[in-house]
């Protein structure tokens, strides 16, 4: 057996992703932009790389419309971390550029319990 999952068994267990969440470092803001979305101006710092769109509860909590909170079942590390980082859920946010164009986009909501 090679260790490759037969179909039958990839419906009979339960799909659980693992990512890991790290942070970029960059001169000044070269790194962050800042964006509407849902109503409340973020300064979001970007990664071209990341696997994810974390958001803190915190700020979820301030926005108008306040997206919808879905359980979510992939799990997130921080990078080089062995503890799982406290999640709230994931939801859709409308995420606007200045150009005028939007997108939405998903993100996983972090508890407030999470400390970097």
């Amino acid at each position: 057996m090679s260790g490759v999952e037969t179909p039958s068994e990839a419906q009979s267990t339960p799909s659980v992703q693992s990512l890991y969440v790290g942070a970029v470092t960059g001169n000044g803001s070269s790194w962050q932009m800042s964006m509407m979305t849902n109503g409340v101006e973020i300064n979001f710092k970007l990664d071209t790389g990341a696997q994810v769109n974390i958001l803190p509860q915190s700020i979820l909590s301030t926005m108008s419309p306040r997206p919808k909170l879905h359980p979510a079942t992939t799990r997130l590390f921080a990078y080089g971390a062995m503890s799982l980082l406290s999640m709230a859920g994931k939801c859709l946010c409308k995420v606007e550029l200045d150009s005028g164009q939007s997108r939405d986009l998903l993100f996983y909501v972090l508890s407030t319990r999470n400390r970097f």
